[in-house]
């Protein structure tokens, strides 16, 4: 028994070294080892409706093609969703479907947390080990599947797009991150890989590594989309409030800001999204061949709990919608682009915008996708100038050659006029002497 714990162990511990190969240098997961949810409010068996969906209707988006004749859900676009771990391949939901709406996603796990002993134990013990509850619900609000089988309208917002879920987070609990090392690794590896879009549903101080990687992330074109936080008004959370990201407040059921959605000196929200008690799925126990009916009726995990943690991934969903239109008629999107597009397209709230919890308003899906877009220009904020006298204005040079040869002829005839007076009265004694030699004492 011995024997079989230790090899066990070391197959773990192997795994948990394996290199990634083709997306950036986070280390290989198993989703396999993901812990089946004990969080609050959890529920098993079949979903309800998602009341995001029904407000939302991203289905009307769906339901129009490109310009490359495919239905608008995402596809052809890559999101790096940097969390805790997420349980992606078990749920029916989180596995490549064939529905209606032509949707072929992938999914790949990466992780960027050092080494965690206690894990690999209870990997080695149980066959599980990690916690994958709050990157599964970001996952999930992002491309979970439209499943014929089930009953509800729940699905994510973009099920045609792909997701890479980068570990950097160990615990769904930690609302903030205590070492952000791991999540500037990633957001750079996310660059490196060429993602669409990075959602991140986490926040921390401000650091120069998270600082620098969003700049670098922006400044390669990858729309970087953030949570604004979840403490009412206590001021700007990163990365959210750094310079280029989409930063996402929650509404409630009835449009108005949710009494915990960030706000404060410093926080600066772009858009919002529902985020009040939104459905989402959480990890559940792998069961084999089970039926996907069945599964969805008896496996299923899920629950409903607030924060903009949730909303950030709608928004990052209705921007892969987004970009999938642009791309396909040669457009590129550039970040300040997507974010006047959502400014200018989003249901305003009540007041004047932008609000201080919602931004320019409620996500629209449709007109963030079709327009119109009035001006879509980023917003650039022009310095006031004040005028000043400026240097002397000298003007232009004027021919003066006229003025010279008049000034000429004057001279010239001056002296013809000097010279011949000058003649005269030295004519009449010359003649006086009959033109001889004056002596010295004629005057």
């Amino acid at each position: 028994m011995a024997v079989a714990c230790l090899a066990a162990t070391l197959v773990v511990a192997a795994s948990f070294v394996r290199p990634a190969a083709a997306y950036g240098l986070g280390t290989e997961l198993l989703a396999s080892w993901c812990s089946p949810n004990t969080g609050s409010n959890e529920k098993t068996g079949a979903l309800p409706d998602a009341w995001q969906i029904s407000r939302l209707k991203p289905s009307q988006v769906w339901s129009q093609n490109d310009a490359k004749g495919r239905p608008i859900t995402g596809t052809g676009i890559t999101i790096a969703v940097i969390d805790t771990a997420a349980q992606i391949g078990i749920s029916p939901f989180l596995r490549a479907s064939s529905t209606g709406t032509g949707a072929k996603p992938t999914w790949k796990l990466a992780n960027y947390v050092p080494d965690d002993p206690t894990i690999k134990q209870n990997v080695a013990r149980d066959g599980y080990g990690l916690d994958c509850a709050h990157g599964t619900r970001v996952v999930s609000l992002i491309n979970a599947q439209v499943l014929d089988q089930d009953d509800s309208n729940f699905s994510g917002m973009a099920p045609g797009s792909s997701v890479i879920v980068m570990r950097a987070l160990t615990s769904s609990s930690a609302a903030v991150m205590d070492d952000q090392g791991p999540l500037a690794a990633a957001i750079n590896d996310a660059v490196a890989s060429h993602v669409d879009i990075i959602n991140i549903s986490q926040e921390g101080s401000d650091d120069t590594r998270i600082r620098q990687a969003v700049a670098n992330a922006v400044s390669h074109g990858v729309i970087v989309v953030a949570s604004s936080g979840n403490a009412g008004n206590s001021g700007p959370k990163y990365p959210a409030a750094y310079p280029g990201v989409i930063s996402v407040g929650m509404t409630t059921t009835s449009d108005a800001p949710h009494p915990s959605s960030e706000e404060g000196v410093g926080v600066d929200v772009t858009v919002a999204a529902p985020g009040d008690a939104i459905v989402s799925l959480l990890p559940s126990g792998p069961q084999g061949a089970t039926s996907t009916e069945t599964y969805l009726k008896s496996s299923q995990i899920w629950n409903t709990e607030p924060g903009t943690s949730f909303a950030a991934p709608i928004v990052t969903g209705v921007v892969a919608l987004m970009l999938q239109k642009a791309k396909a008629e040669d457009v590129t999107l550039t970040p300040a682009e997507v974010m006047r597009r959502l400014e200018l397209t989003a249901d305003p709230p009540p007041g004047a915008v932008p609000d201080a919890q919602l931004g320019y308003g409620t996500v629209n899906p449709q007109k963030a996708v079709f327009g119109p877009f009035p001006d879509a220009s980023p917003v650039t904020v022009t310095p006031t100038v004040t005028p000043t006298a400026g240097p002397l204005q000298i003007p232009a040079g004027r021919d003066t050659m006229p003025m010279v040869m008049a000034v000429a002829v004057t001279l010239g005839a001056l002296a013809l006029l000097a010279g011949a007076l000058l003649v005269r009265e030295a004519i009449a004694p010359m003649r006086r002497r009959k033109y001889a030699p004056a002596r010295a004492d004629e005057s």
